[in-house]
């Protein structure tokens, strides 16, 4: 079995002011991790520049994923439950019309080999991990979902809905396939519940 992660490289810039606050507010300064009350709401992201037509974007210097609301539409009915949703908003504080910001609600982990770096933030006291190769995803962090959401941007779709969806009509999406294993190669046999 495996899953595609569907991601970008596609980024705009938010407004310089607007990080200021959020990262102050909403970030973790010692390593980066996002407030977990933002997997229930997330608060409309303003940008410094316009979006180009990329089916997914990424507001720099956030981890907060954007996406074409046409684009969502063909991923499933699954996506608002699996995605917290915002408002992007343009330099003027406009909101930008066939697009929104998301977050998943609760990360799916994506693994990776024994090299993976790991450590317990001093700050806020939660397990950061950063993934190295190879990239993978564990069996039993699936369920019957059809969609998952990783934590550090994109989204990761089953091969049913990978097959449906018609990439050569979109742009901006990188498409990476991850192999599904039972066991994994970085040693964690289970990830502390603080991880997000």
């Amino acid at each position: 079995m495996e899953v595609y992660l569907l991601d970008t490289n596609s980024s705009c810039d938010t407004d310089k002011q607007w990080w200021e606050e959020f990262r102050r507010t909403s970030e973790c300064t010692g390593c980066g991790s996002l407030d977990r009350r933002l997997r229930v709401a997330l608060p409309d992201v303003r940008l410094s520049e316009d979006l180009d037509q990329s089916a997914i974007n990424f507001a720099r210097p956030t981890s907060l994923s954007i996406i074409r609301s046409d684009f969502r539409e063909l991923l499933s009915d699954e996506f608002d439950r699996c995605f917290v949703t915002g408002r992007a908003l343009n330099s003027r504080g406009v909101p930008i019309l066939g697009s929104m910001t998301f977050l998943p609600r609760k990360p799916i982990v994506v693994r990776g080999g024994p090299d993976s770096m790991r450590r317990w933030c001093d700050q806020c006291g939660r397990f950061v991990y950063f993934a190295d190769l190879p990239l993978y995803v564990l069996e039993s962090s699936l369920s019957e979902a059809s969609l998952y959401g990783p934590d550090d941007g994109g989204v990761i779709v089953i091969e049913r809905v990978f097959r449906t969806l018609d990439l050569t009509m979109w742009t901006g999406i990188n498409v990476v396939k991850l192999p599904v294993r039972r066991e994994p190669l970085d040693g964690i046999a289970e990830f502390p519940s603080n991880f997000y």
